[in-house]
């Protein structure tokens, strides 16, 4: 509260994920922006109903991904990610961007769903 009196106006920065709700709420309290290059997955919209006042700066990068497997013409895809970094998975919005196309649609696996191989694996033997 003593920033406020020397004329802080926003909170800038990146954040721990265990304080990013207590930031969070602090932003809307004394309406003041907080900007970050995080967000979570899930953010709490303010009980109040009023406006929210975190953003995150993240540049989308969804595109950049889509134009790769555009330009080299992959089919199939293991895209590993952490769900603090998706908030939709690429081949959402690919197969929105894929249905104006006649590109036929790459096949996504995720990290906590493996894909199936088409042959078995041996365990290693030592």
């Amino acid at each position: 509260c003593d920033r406020f009196a020397v004329g802080v106006y926003s909170l800038i920065g990146a954040v721990n994920p265990d304080s990013f709700d207590i930031l969070h709420s602090y932003s809307n309290t004394f309406q003041m922006p907080f900007v970050t290059p995080w967000f979570p997955e899930k953010v709490l919209t303010p009980s109040s109903g009023l406006l929210d006042f975190a953003i995150s700066m993240r540049p989308d990068y969804h595109h950049a991904i889509i134009d790769t497997v555009r330009h080299y013409g992959w089919k199939k895809i293991i895209y590993l990610y952490d769900s603090h970094d998706v908030q939709e998975p690429p081949e959402k919005k690919f197969s929105s961007e894929a249905k104006s196309s006649s590109q036929q649609k790459p096949e996504y696996y995720h990290a906590h769903e493996p894909p199936i191989h088409p042959y078995p694996t041996r365990p290693f033997k030592a």
